[in-house]
């Protein structure tokens, strides 16, 4: 969408296929025959628009101020994902004894019953 703003030059190919089936009945010394056609045409069409050789800066400010802010946002992500990664890997090796051997499950063998 930001990329549309740009006024850059735009490429387009439309390519359209169109086949026709005929078919001629003959009859020839008693003889009923059939005759059938087949044609195919394929047809490309390639458009390329541009309003002018080079984009705008004002729009080319605008789109690098647009990237600049998702990089930060990107950031930010990234490192609440890392910072929540490592209080769940903190407590599972604060806890790896506990996780290992739950309570109940010890070597003793006296239990409560």
């Amino acid at each position: 969408e930001a990329l549309d703003k740009l006024g850059l030059p735009k490429a387009s190919l439309t390519e359209t296929s169109v086949e026709v089936t005929s078919s001629d009945k003959k009859k020839a010394a008693g003889v009923a025959s059939t005759e059938e056609a087949t044609k195919t045409s394929t047809t490309k069409e390639s458009k390329t628009s541009s309003s002018s050789p080079f984009p705008d800066p004002a729009r080319v400010q605008q789109l690098n101020s647009i990237q600049v802010q998702n990089y930060a946002l990107m950031k930010e992500a990234f490192n609440a994902v890392m910072t929540g990664l490592m209080t769940v890997l903190d407590n599972m090796e604060k806890n790896s004894e506990k996780l290992e051997t739950p309570k109940g499950m010890g070597s003793s063998g006296m239990g409560m019953y």
